[in-house]
């Protein structure tokens, strides 16, 4: 992936990994619904994360840890 832990600070996440949109916004709204940090396995373009979705002020919090390339 090559991407840097600060590369997309302030991005919106859709912006910056087009298509990812469909795996993302459910976990999205459920955070912002339940005002509750959401965990979950994601793949995209062939690599393995795990996502955290964090409730902030206004807006979600996306982080994520490749766990594997596949």
């Amino acid at each position: 992936m090559g991407l840097s832990v600060a590369a997309h600070i302030g991005e919106v996440v859709f912006d910056s990994f087009p298509g990812v949109e469909p795996l993302l916004r459910p976990h999205l709204e459920l955070a912002r619904r339940s005002r509750r940090t959401v965990e979950f396995a994601a793949f995209y373009k062939g690599a393995v994360g795990h996502v955290t979705v964090s409730p902030a002020d206004t807006t979600v919090r996306v982080t994520w840890k490749i766990l594997e390339v596949l």
